[in-house]
């Protein structure tokens, strides 16, 4: 990697012809890139760690935590992002999303990413709210959980009821064809 402090801070006196300064200039910006680049791969690494880890509890809920929000009350105007957990086509994954909008003119898009693909200023931003997506991932696995013996129960009713009706139907249809044989 190459960067150096005086080199950052360094410049050209004004008075250099403009193609000098843009060559420094430039290769600054090059020493800064580089810099920005291993800095997001080192941030990436433990986050797709952290991903892992979750996939491996077989979740599978689609969760969203705030990161910040706001409104413009003038024109009925608003913004969110958010850091959550969803299924990609790839599977499940740490994301952020942004959304703006207007309520007056029933308007809303969004933008969502993988985590590690998203703009890095919102990567550094949602890094501090991974723990509040963990704890809302817990309070919506109990809430599912709890929803999904609810509805077995009411399953196993209905299987009962399909299955005795099947039953009865099945003796009755025997029942048609021991009459008609009767008959004959």
């Amino acid at each position: 990697m190459f960067v150096s402090e005086s080199n950052t801070s360094e410049s050209l006196p004004s008075s250099a012809s403009l193609p000098d300064r843009l060559s420094a200039v430039y290769k600054k910006l090059a020493a800064s890139a580089d810099a920005l680049s291993q800095a997001s791969d080192e941030l990436a690494r433990p986050i797709r760690q952290v991903e892992l880890l979750i996939q491996q509890l077989n979740i599978g809920l689609d969760t969203w935590v705030k990161i910040a929000s706001g409104a413009d009350d003038d024109n009925d105007n608003y913004w969110r992002r958010e850091v959550g957990y969803v299924k990609f086509w790839s599977g499940w994954e740490l994301a952020i999303r942004r959304t703006t909008g207007s309520r007056s003119a029933d308007q809303e898009s969004s933008d969502t990413w993988p985590f590690n693909e998203a703009p890095r200023s919102l990567r550094i931003e949602a890094f501090d709210k991974l723990p509040e997506l963990l704890e809302e991932l817990i309070n919506n696995a109990d809430k599912t959980a709890k929803k999904l013996r609810e509805k077995t129960q009411e399953a196993q009713a209905v299987s009962a009821i399909l299955k005795q009706t099947a039953a009865d139907v099945k003796d009755e249809k025997e029942a048609a064809k021991q009459q008609k044989k009767e008959r004959r």
